[in-house]
């Protein structure tokens, strides 16, 4: 795998990677490493995204005719991006309380931080 990548990054890829949690059992196939290569690119797509990389890429080849098979993983993360606006609303009436969310840091969000799916 390559790409320059943070720590944390890195080991979500490699945590989530089928190539790299099975590389003992390896696949009975060519189309089956294509299809565990498809399904890790489409995992580490979405871990990009949820950490807020959404102009990331991911690229793949096969070097069919290496003993074994290579595979390789070009990751590259793009800039990532960060919250600098937040727009609360609500719909059809603000709810009533003293624990209802007024703005971003009600909510443990501030601007400037990277817009990480889970917060």
């Amino acid at each position: 795998m390559e790409g320059d990548l943070s720590d944390n990054l890195r080991s979500l890829i490699e945590e989530s990677s089928s190539l790299l949690t099975q590389s003992e059992r390896q696949p009975a196939t060519p189309a089956a490493l294509r299809r565990r290569m498809e399904d890790d690119v489409a995992r580490f797509r979405r871990i990009l995204r949820a950490e807020g990389y959404y102009n990331g890429t991911v690229e793949t080849s096969v070097a069919e005719d290496a003993q074994p098979i290579q595979v390789s993983i070009e990751i590259e993360t793009g800039q990532q991006f960060t919250l600098s606006e937040y727009n609360l609303t609500y719909h059809p009436t603000v709810p009533e309380g003293d624990n209802v969310p007024r703005n971003a840091s009600d909510l443990g969000l501030e601007i400037g931080q990277p817009a990480r799916a889970a917060p």
